[in-house]
């Protein structure tokens, strides 16, 4: 077993650019047993649907869900997510993720299509360097996560016509695979920064000047209306584990002192109710008033009945609005987050957009959201913070803290760049760096480090 961050994760994305709960999709764009076909039998289009489902799987489900606690952008709030947002985990937790990486949808479908590319009568270019964009967005996120994982590195492509194919995302449009695969350059470029230094920005600028130019080539999950084809997100608060997770406090705060005003589009409110006249309320009653904050029924008298009229709020957050026979008192701001390994409170803390209405369609907890992997938003920061190394550095930071929100790449980030400050969880003095090995690779590769590091080789100083 050696890294093979660099090596990858830098060297085939050359080949376009030169020329637990399970997690599932399924459905007539994603399935008739594209997961797992015969990889002689198999056609190059139904292998790559496979991988990229497998892709989006991988950057969505439960490694996502991971990142986004560790960053603190969102919340274990109840049984095993507590402990696992809390860095309670072992070889076991993340095993069959590990595994997807090589197994049918990763690294073995793409190197059957890379051998059907090249053995091809017309041998086919796009096909191969697509399939290499995505062994390196595979593995390198692998690598992010792991460290060093067991890999070769891949052969060089060549260029010819080529067919048309099946593509989720781009329909097979070289020009947004090649803006892809520089900013995804520019990313591991960033990725061992701290440990190769200061020279690796110079580089990923280069590489974000010829990154995702528009939004409208952003990398965006493939979604249907169909309720087996809805995003990860959805399965996951929605079908299968609705107290899980919420939102993180570190990152609602920071939105929240920013008057960002992509708060209504990240997170629900944790009150909706407006408020009504003449209805009777009891102690704890919530409502949003006029003035979008939370009041919350303290105290009420003899028929406990609100007023005729509505009443001037105070503004304060702790003050009290009389009402007829109902005190409120201000609780601030609609929107709240969870700490690590803090215990679920409806009342206090965010769920995910739209998770409170069932998945409503267009949220980001809706079947049919469809994730960004990688946007023109995020490389614009990109150059933004390689750009300009001063301290306006440190906003930029800031703002792709927001803008990388439920994604990988924002824990990739933070263990560069320490930014935004973070609390440990209660017991540890530092965030949790690297996920331990699948336990199927500790039982099966001798080659395995033990014990293993806490800390991957890209990411030398902690926090």
């Amino acid at each position: 077993m050696r890294s093979s961050f660099v090596q990858f994760g830098l060297g085939a994305l050359l080949a376009l650019g030169s020329i637990g709960c399970n997690d599932y999709l399924r459905g007539t764009g994603l399935s008739g047993d594209p997961n797992n076909p015969s990889p002689t039998d198999a056609t190059i289009d139904e292998l790559f649907v496979a991988a990229q489902t497998s892709l989006a799987g991988q950057l969505t489900g439960e490694l996502a869900r991971a990142s986004c606690m560790y960053t603190q952008q969102c919340a274990g709030t109840d049984r095993q997510y507590q402990a696992i947002g809390t860095y309670v985990v072992d070889a076991s937790v993340f095993a069959s993720s590990f595994d997807r990486f090589y197994t049918g949808g990763g690294l073995v479908d793409l190197r059957n299509i890379e051998t059907k590319a090249r053995n091809a009568a017309t041998p086919d270019s796009i096909h191969l360097g697509i399939a290499l964009v995505m062994e390196a967005w595979m593995i390198g996120t692998a690598a992010d996560l792991w460290g060093d994982i067991p890999y070769s590195e891949a052969a060089d492509p060549f260029t010819h016509p080529t067919p048309t194919y099946n593509d989720l995302v781009y329909g097979g449009k070289v020009a947004k695979w090649t803006q892809l695969a520089h900013q995804l350059k520019a990313r591991y470029y960033l990725h061992v920064a701290e440990a190769n230094g200061p020279a690796n920005y110079a580089s990923a600028l280069a590489e974000a000047n010829q990154g995702i130019s528009t939004a409208a080539n952003d990398y965006l999950t493939y979604q249907s209306s169909a309720t087996t084809e809805g995003n990860f997100w959805y399965q996951f608060q929605i079908v299968q584990r609705d107290s899980y997770l919420r939102m993180g406090k570190r990152l609602v705060d920071l939105m929240v002192t920013r008057n960002d005003p992509r708060l209504d589009a990240y997170f629900d409110k944790t009150a909706t109710a407006a408020w009504a006249a003449a209805k009777k309320y009891t102690v704890g009653a919530r409502i949003l008033d006029s003035n979008n904050n939370v009041e919350q029924a303290t105290a009420v008298t003899l028929d406990s009945l609100s007023g005729a009229t509505q009443p001037t709020w105070a503004t304060t957050v702790g003050a009290t609005t009389t009402d007829n026979h109902v005190t409120w008192t201000n609780k601030g701001v609609p929107w709240g987050g969870a700490d690590p390994g803090q215990q679920l409170n409806p009342a206090t803390m965010s769920n995910l957009k739209g998770c409170g209405a069932d998945g409503a369609s267009g949220t980001r907890c809706g079947p049919d959201f469809r994730q960004p992997l990688a946007t023109h938003a995020e490389n614009q920061l990109i150059i933004a913070e390689t750009a300009y190394r001063t301290s306006d550095e440190t906003t930029a930071r800031d703002k792709k803290y927001v803008v990388t929100f439920q994604s990988i790449e924002a824990w990739s980030d933070y263990k560069r760049t320490c930014i935004p400050a973070l609390v440990p969880a209660t017991g540890y003095t530092q965030v949790i760096g690297r996920l331990p090995y699948s336990v199927n690779e500790v039982n099966t590769n001798p080659n395995v480090p033990s014990p293993e590091p806490a800390r991957n080789r890209n990411d030398p100083n902690a926090c």
